[in-house]
Protein backbone atom coordinates (compact mmCIF):
# COMPACT_ATOMS: atom_id res chain seq x y z
CA UNK A 1 0.00 0.00 0.00
CA UNK A 2 2.78 2.31 0.73
CA UNK A 3 3.58 2.71 -3.10
CA UNK A 4 0.35 3.76 -4.04
CA UNK A 5 0.98 6.65 -1.40
CA UNK A 6 4.46 7.27 -2.69
CA UNK A 7 3.40 7.77 -6.03
CA UNK A 8 0.68 10.13 -4.66
CA UNK A 9 -1.93 8.12 -6.60
CA UNK A 10 -5.63 9.84 -5.41
CA UNK A 11 -8.06 7.49 -7.06
CA UNK A 12 -8.47 4.40 -7.56
CA UNK A 13 -10.70 2.35 -8.95
CA UNK A 14 -11.35 -1.59 -8.74
CA UNK A 15 -14.17 -4.17 -9.87
CA UNK A 16 -16.31 -5.21 -7.19
CA UNK A 17 -17.30 -9.16 -7.49
CA UNK A 18 -20.13 -9.89 -5.45
CA UNK A 19 -19.09 -13.38 -4.32
CA UNK A 20 -22.17 -15.63 -3.06
CA UNK A 21 -23.50 -12.41 -1.27
CA UNK A 22 -21.92 -13.59 1.91
CA UNK A 23 -20.98 -10.95 4.47
CA UNK A 24 -17.50 -11.16 3.89
CA UNK A 25 -17.80 -10.08 0.43
CA UNK A 26 -17.61 -6.36 1.25
CA UNK A 27 -14.54 -6.66 3.46
CA UNK A 28 -12.74 -8.48 0.93
CA UNK A 29 -13.55 -5.90 -1.76
CA UNK A 30 -13.30 -2.47 0.45
CA UNK A 31 -10.45 -3.16 2.85
CA UNK A 32 -7.66 -3.08 0.72
CA UNK A 33 -9.06 0.28 -0.84
CA UNK A 34 -9.79 1.67 2.59
CA UNK A 35 -5.82 0.88 3.56
CA UNK A 36 -4.72 2.58 0.35
CA UNK A 37 -6.79 5.36 0.97
CA UNK A 38 -6.32 5.89 4.04
CA UNK A 39 -10.03 5.99 4.76
CA UNK A 40 -10.98 2.67 6.80
CA UNK A 41 -13.49 4.91 9.06
CA UNK A 42 -15.16 5.18 5.90
CA UNK A 43 -15.02 2.23 4.36
CA UNK A 44 -16.36 0.52 7.44
CA UNK A 45 -19.20 2.29 7.06
CA UNK A 46 -20.20 0.99 3.61
CA UNK A 47 -18.83 -2.77 4.81
CA UNK A 48 -21.67 -2.51 7.35
CA UNK A 49 -24.28 -1.19 5.03
CA UNK A 50 -24.13 -4.16 2.59
CA UNK A 51 -23.87 -6.36 4.78
CA UNK A 52 -26.60 -5.07 6.63
CA UNK A 53 -28.75 -4.90 2.90
CA UNK A 54 -27.50 -8.43 2.38
CA UNK A 55 -29.23 -9.74 6.20
CA UNK A 56 -32.32 -7.76 5.10
CA UNK A 57 -32.90 -9.87 2.45
CA UNK A 58 -31.54 -13.68 3.17
CA UNK A 59 -33.74 -12.99 6.67
CA UNK A 60 -36.77 -12.82 4.54
CA UNK A 61 -35.29 -15.86 2.56
CA UNK A 62 -34.54 -17.97 5.31
CA UNK A 63 -38.85 -18.05 5.95
CA UNK A 64 -39.55 -19.31 3.06
CA UNK A 65 -40.74 -23.19 3.14
CA UNK A 66 -38.24 -25.38 1.43
CA UNK A 67 -40.86 -26.46 -0.54
CA UNK A 68 -41.44 -22.85 -2.30
CA UNK A 69 -38.34 -23.22 -3.47
CA UNK A 70 -36.22 -24.01 -6.34
CA UNK A 71 -38.34 -21.91 -9.09
CA UNK A 72 -36.30 -21.22 -11.79
CA UNK A 73 -34.54 -18.25 -13.72
CA UNK A 74 -33.80 -17.61 -17.45
CA UNK A 75 -30.86 -15.39 -16.97
CA UNK A 76 -29.75 -13.71 -20.26
CA UNK A 77 -26.65 -11.71 -20.94
CA UNK A 78 -26.83 -9.51 -23.94
CA UNK A 79 -23.44 -9.96 -26.83
CA UNK A 80 -22.85 -8.40 -30.11
CA UNK A 81 -24.25 -11.80 -31.69
CA UNK A 82 -27.19 -12.24 -29.35
CA UNK A 83 -25.74 -15.58 -28.26
CA UNK A 84 -24.73 -15.78 -25.22
CA UNK A 85 -27.33 -16.53 -22.54
CA UNK A 86 -27.48 -18.83 -19.42
CA UNK A 87 -24.79 -18.46 -16.68
CA UNK A 88 -21.72 -16.66 -18.07
CA UNK A 89 -18.87 -16.99 -15.87
CA UNK A 90 -17.53 -13.46 -16.80
CA UNK A 91 -21.07 -11.85 -15.97
CA UNK A 92 -22.02 -14.29 -12.60
CA UNK A 93 -25.73 -14.46 -11.94
CA UNK A 94 -25.13 -15.17 -7.76
CA UNK A 95 -27.99 -13.42 -6.93
CA UNK A 96 -30.31 -16.53 -8.30
CA UNK A 97 -28.31 -19.07 -6.26
CA UNK A 98 -28.51 -16.71 -3.83
CA UNK A 99 -32.34 -16.83 -3.22
CA UNK A 100 -32.91 -20.40 -3.83
CA UNK A 101 -33.68 -20.15 -7.21
CA UNK A 102 -32.51 -22.43 -10.41
CA UNK A 103 -30.73 -20.70 -13.43
CA UNK A 104 -31.98 -23.00 -15.91
CA UNK A 105 -29.51 -22.41 -18.32
CA UNK A 106 -26.13 -22.97 -15.46
CA UNK A 107 -23.29 -23.44 -17.11
CA UNK A 108 -24.30 -22.38 -20.45
CA UNK A 109 -22.58 -19.83 -22.47
CA UNK A 110 -22.20 -19.60 -26.25
CA UNK A 111 -25.96 -20.77 -26.69
CA UNK A 112 -28.82 -19.74 -29.14
CA UNK A 113 -31.97 -18.84 -28.50
CA UNK A 114 -34.11 -21.95 -29.14
CA UNK A 115 -37.55 -22.78 -29.21
CA UNK A 116 -37.49 -26.25 -27.88
CA UNK A 117 -35.08 -25.76 -25.32
CA UNK A 118 -36.63 -22.83 -23.75
CA UNK A 119 -40.45 -24.26 -23.92
CA UNK A 120 -38.95 -27.32 -22.24
CA UNK A 121 -37.44 -24.53 -19.83
CA UNK A 122 -40.56 -22.61 -19.25
CA UNK A 123 -38.92 -20.73 -16.69
CA UNK A 124 -40.77 -18.99 -14.05
CA UNK A 125 -38.50 -15.90 -13.89
CA UNK A 126 -36.80 -13.64 -16.89
CA UNK A 127 -33.61 -11.38 -16.67
CA UNK A 128 -32.37 -9.61 -19.48
CA UNK A 129 -28.43 -8.40 -18.40
CA UNK A 130 -28.01 -5.34 -21.10
CA UNK A 131 -24.38 -4.70 -20.92
CA UNK A 132 -21.73 -3.08 -23.33
CA UNK A 133 -19.20 -5.51 -21.92
CA UNK A 134 -19.63 -8.52 -24.83
CA UNK A 135 -20.12 -5.91 -27.91
CA UNK A 136 -23.56 -5.49 -27.30
CA UNK A 137 -25.67 -2.67 -27.74
CA UNK A 138 -25.84 -1.06 -24.13
CA UNK A 139 -29.96 0.37 -24.15
CA UNK A 140 -29.20 1.85 -20.69
CA UNK A 141 -27.15 1.72 -17.48
CA UNK A 142 -24.11 4.21 -16.90
CA UNK A 143 -23.62 6.82 -20.11
CA UNK A 144 -26.46 6.13 -21.14
CA UNK A 145 -29.77 8.52 -21.88
CA UNK A 146 -32.33 6.58 -24.14
CA UNK A 147 -35.21 7.79 -25.05
CA UNK A 148 -38.84 6.08 -25.03
CA UNK A 149 -38.82 4.56 -28.41
CA UNK A 150 -35.37 3.05 -27.95
CA UNK A 151 -36.47 1.67 -24.95
CA UNK A 152 -39.90 0.30 -26.42
CA UNK A 153 -37.64 -0.98 -29.41
CA UNK A 154 -35.38 -3.11 -27.36
CA UNK A 155 -38.47 -4.38 -25.20
CA UNK A 156 -40.20 -5.34 -28.79
CA UNK A 157 -36.82 -7.19 -30.05
CA UNK A 158 -37.57 -10.02 -27.25
CA UNK A 159 -41.18 -9.67 -27.69
CA UNK A 160 -40.95 -10.78 -31.31
CA UNK A 161 -39.02 -13.81 -30.34
CA UNK A 162 -40.97 -17.19 -31.37
CA UNK A 163 -42.95 -18.52 -28.08
CA UNK A 164 -41.68 -15.76 -25.92
CA UNK A 165 -45.97 -14.82 -25.25
CA UNK A 166 -45.98 -18.64 -24.40
CA UNK A 167 -43.44 -18.89 -21.33
CA UNK A 168 -44.73 -18.62 -18.30
CA UNK A 169 -42.15 -15.98 -16.74
CA UNK A 170 -43.85 -13.00 -19.43
CA UNK A 171 -47.74 -14.81 -19.33
CA UNK A 172 -47.08 -13.68 -15.37
CA UNK A 173 -45.07 -10.82 -15.91
CA UNK A 174 -41.93 -11.81 -14.31
CA UNK A 175 -39.45 -10.48 -16.54
CA UNK A 176 -37.12 -7.64 -15.76
CA UNK A 177 -34.63 -5.72 -18.27
CA UNK A 178 -31.63 -4.61 -15.63
CA UNK A 179 -27.90 -2.93 -16.26
CA UNK A 180 -25.46 -6.02 -16.11
CA UNK A 181 -22.85 -4.21 -14.72
CA UNK A 182 -24.49 -3.62 -10.99
CA UNK A 183 -22.47 -6.81 -10.26
CA UNK A 184 -19.04 -4.85 -10.23
CA UNK A 185 -20.25 -2.58 -7.94
CA UNK A 186 -21.93 -2.39 -3.79
CA UNK A 187 -25.40 -1.70 -6.10
CA UNK A 188 -25.15 -5.81 -6.47
CA UNK A 189 -27.26 -5.13 -3.95
CA UNK A 190 -30.14 -3.99 -6.81
CA UNK A 191 -29.58 -7.46 -8.50
CA UNK A 192 -30.18 -9.78 -4.62
CA UNK A 193 -33.50 -7.55 -3.75
CA UNK A 194 -34.80 -7.16 -7.31
CA UNK A 195 -34.28 -11.09 -8.18
CA UNK A 196 -35.38 -12.01 -4.81
CA UNK A 197 -38.43 -9.93 -5.21
CA UNK A 198 -38.95 -11.32 -8.62
CA UNK A 199 -38.71 -14.86 -7.44
CA UNK A 200 -40.82 -14.10 -4.27
CA UNK A 201 -43.10 -11.29 -5.19
CA UNK A 202 -45.28 -12.35 -1.99
CA UNK A 203 -42.65 -12.26 0.51
CA UNK A 204 -41.04 -9.50 -0.82
CA UNK A 205 -44.31 -6.74 -1.43
CA UNK A 206 -43.46 -3.22 -1.02
CA UNK A 207 -39.80 -3.30 -0.53
CA UNK A 208 -38.37 -1.31 -3.77
CA UNK A 209 -34.86 -2.69 -4.73
CA UNK A 210 -33.88 0.68 -6.29
CA UNK A 211 -33.85 2.28 -2.58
Amino acid sequence: FKSFADAEITVLCVDFYNGDYTAEVAERNFDALGNIMGVTDRTDVIIQWYSDAIDDVMSVIDTIPESEKGKTVYYEVTTSDGSTYGRVVGMGTNDVTAVGAVNVLDGGVDMNWDDDKMMAANPDVIIIATTGYFGATQYFGYGQNPTQDQLDSMVSSFESRNIWDELTAVQNGAVEFRYGEFRNTPAGIYDLTATAKLVYPEYFEGVDPVS
